[in-house]
């Protein structure tokens, strides 16, 4: 048997719900498994399967704290059951488990769409945890308030701008294990985040800096994506308080005038 052929029956079969028969993915490898001591085939991969399970539980508990603690222990490990048994793994990292999580979440939790929402911030959260620390200084040339050309922006590789349709920022930050989350009710959530040294820099923002930091984002320049974004509420200066906000989080690498 060809290595890549032993790795994916070997998968397939620890990751197979239930008693293995004839049908099971992965059952063929089970009759060429030699047990060692009194155990039996098959209950020598239950031993690979029970600590397959638990550990990649164990991985989404991990990066999933909020969804856990909103679906409680049972809704929650039946739930990573049924993904681990769908979903292999990819990487050698388990931190790297769980990418299309939310989106596995969303559908199991259709009449809450918030959970799969949170299962979202969190997954984005975990990448940022494991970027290396950002150590950009903060801009010498930042333009003062009137004093704005036409720039453009080059930012640290950290900075994610989110939008969600359930204010849920205030749910992930309340991780009190006692405390009885509240469902939130249906309301638009723009955010701002990414990695100040080697902390997570988190902002709420409106609608009109998410677009206008986007469009930034996107490398449009600072009058291309005023224009894009609309009148900002207070002229400049929402302009300026934005980008200094940015700064401070040392979110900005380059400032380019053009």
């Amino acid at each position: 048997m060809k290595p890549e052929e032993f790795r994916s029956l070997f998968s397939q079969a620890i990751r197979s719900e239930g008693e293995s028969d004839e049908t099971t993915p992965g059952s063929s490898f089970a009759s060429q498994v030699l047990p060692g001591g009194t155990l039996s085939s098959d209950s020598s991969l239950k031993v690979y399967k029970e600590a397959y399970t638990a550990r990649f539980t164990e991985a989404l508990g991990d990066r999933f704290e909020t969804v856990w603690r909103i679906l409680g222990d049972e809704d929650f490990f039946e739930l990573a059951k049924r993904y681990i048994s769908s979903v292999p793994s990819h990487s050698y990292n388990l931190s790297d488990y769980g990418e299309s999580f939310p989106e596995f979440v969303g559908e199991n939790f259709s009449e809450h769409p918030f959970i799969g929402e949170v299962a979202d911030l969190e997954l984005h959260v975990s990448k940022i945890f494991h970027l290396p620390p950002n150590r950009n200084e903060e801009p010498k040339d930042f333009p003062s308030l009137g004093e704005f050309s036409d720039l453009k922006f080059i930012f640290h590789e950290s900075i994610m701008f989110l939008h969600y349709t359930h204010p849920i920022y205030e749910l992930w930050k309340d991780q009190e294990e006692d405390a009885e989350p509240e469902l939130p009710q249906k309301q638009d959530q723009y955010l701002v985040m990414g990695k100040r040294e080697e902390n997570l820099w988190i902002r709420e923002i409106d609608l009109w800096e998410f677009k206008f930091g986007k469009s930034l984002l996107q490398g449009k320049s600072l009058i291309e994506a005023v224009e894009h974004s609309g009148k900002a509420p207070r002229g400049s200066a929402s302009i300026s308080e934005f980008l200094s906000g940015l700064s401070q989080g040392k979110l900005i690498s380059e400032i380019m005038r053009l």
